[in-house]
């Protein structure tokens, strides 16, 4: 039967997927609601690393005490009691002064020391970094709050900023423009698209799952030299996508993509093979070019 944009949705293994196809999907007039998790930078060692930034480059653009007091959480020798006498004497909204604010607040003699070497470190990073460039001065940051450089996550992170070139403050609106996850609505009349973790406990008349090549699915792309793969959760997390469709599947996959500026010759995904052929239907479908690509439909 027939149908509508809100019975669909687009499934991929990496959010980084999903610019390419709500672009394409926007040039052909189909609505969309990208649906994603909370950033991967708003987790863990990231969230502190994020209010850092945030707090660096407050001067471009405010933060509110709620920000502010999510910067001080992590940082040890702030107790409770010294977060709820801060927190009861800031203003409602935005601040442009808050450590001239918090400097005359009547706090005991190691709070406000703390509060003083956080604000010296801040100025003295944000120096930094107006000398030598975010690409200079990021990766020792990383450093500073646990995290490591040269993991996936690290890697991906450092490549974010570098994309904003000397502009950190345009990278720190970037991260605060993207800080929340964006919640599945759904009442709205648009094709749904999300990672396949998102995906977990909802249900589409008609799923796509995309990229279903070896090293996208199961995602092996940006792992370091010796890192193992769960292959068994890389299983798990294929099957969800695929139980997520009630009445048809479309799983499709390039013979060639660009991950990571580097052009790559893509195999299909070995979770092909293990689904019994008497459940594949496969269509052929031309294109401007006449030649034809293969799509394996499940249903």
């Amino acid at each position: 039967g027939a149908v509508s944009f809100g019975d669909i949705a687009v499934l991929y293994r990496s959010s980084i997927q999903a610019g390419m196809i709500n672009e394409a999907l926007f040039r052909r007039g189909i609505p969309t609601q990208v649906v994603d998790l909370l950033p991967f930078y708003m987790r863990g060692r990231f969230r502190s690393l994020y209010f850092r930034i945030r707090a660096m480059a407050a001067a471009d653009i405010p933060m509110n005490g709620t920000e502010y007091l999510s910067l001080l959480r992590d940082h040890p020798g702030i107790g409770i009691s010294g977060l709820m006498k801060i927190e009861a004497q800031l203003p409602l909204g935005e601040i442009s002064d808050f450590f001239s604010r918090v400097a005359a607040m009547d706090l005991d003699p190691q709070t406000r020391d703390i509060l003083g070497g956080i604000d010296d470190g801040l100025r003295e990073t944000r120096e930094q970094i107006r000398a030598q460039g975010p690409g200079a001065r990021l990766p020792a940051l990383l450093q500073e709050v646990g995290i490591d450089p040269e993991h996936p996550d690290g890697v991906r992170f450092l490549e974010m900023a570098g994309s904003f070139g000397s502009d950190f403050a345009g990278f720190a609106g970037y991260l605060r423009r993207n800080s929340r996850g964006a919640v599945y609505d759904d009442n709205a009349e648009s094709v749904a698209l999300m990672t396949l973790h998102a995906a977990k406990g909802l249900e589409f008349s008609m799923v796509f799952i995309t990229g279903c090549e070896e090293g996208v699915l199961p995602w092996t792309v940006n792992r370091q030299e010796g890192m193992a793969v769960d292959i068994e959760e890389e299983r798990r997390l294929f099957y969800v996508g695929m139980t997520r469709a009630r009445e048809a599947l479309v799983l499709t996959g390039s013979r060639t993509r660009t991950i990571f500026g580097r052009g790559c010759e893509q195999k299909p995904s070995r979770f092909l093979a293990e689904i019994p052929e008497q459940m594949i239907r496969i269509v052929t479908t031309p294109f401007r070019r006449k030649k034809a690509a293969v799509q394996l439909t499940l249903f």
